[in-house]
């Protein structure tokens, strides 16, 4: 009887393989052989989706600017995550002091109808969002 294992520091990714096939041969003493296909299959794991093509070059996460005194439905910036599974991406605000933002389906965050920026009032604002799978309730990937 045989042990089938893993090499030392492989990564195992469903994404990457879904599965692995190859065949194991045995020989006796006399030099007689038998050969078994073997097919080993990947379990997917629901991974969380991740941020990305974000410019996320600032060492606290993204940063956008925003003209000063600039009105409701402006485009402040987008955000886009990516699913390993390839799951819907719903986005959400999860912190905004001001309550002067939001964001749609696509990640695309925006000032609300009646807001107000005076630069010489607030110099800056702090928001967290959450990129969440909207087909499974257990994978969800948080940036602020």
């Amino acid at each position: 009887m045989g042990n089938i294992e893993l090499k030392q520091n492989a990564v195992i990714d469903h994404e990457t393989v879904s599965a692995y096939t190859f065949d194991v041969v045995v020989t006796d003493h006399l030099g007689l052989t038998a050969t078994m296909p073997v097919t080993i299959g990947v379990i997917d794991e629901n991974e969380p989706p991740v941020f990305t093509d974000c410019n996320c070059a600032h060492p606290s996460g993204v940063a956008f600017t925003l003209p000063e005194n600039v009105g409701g439905g402006y485009t402040v910036g987008n955000l886009h995550a990516t699913d390993p599974e390839s799951d819907a991406i719903m986005y959400t605000i999860t912190e905004d002091d001001s309550n002067l933002f939001l964001i749609n389906e696509n990640g695309e965050i925006q000032t609300k109808a009646g807001a107000v920026f005076d630069y010489e009032s607030v110099v800056s604002y702090t928001l967290s969002m959450t990129a969440k799978e909207s087909g499974r309730p257990d994978g969800d990937g948080t940036g602020e």
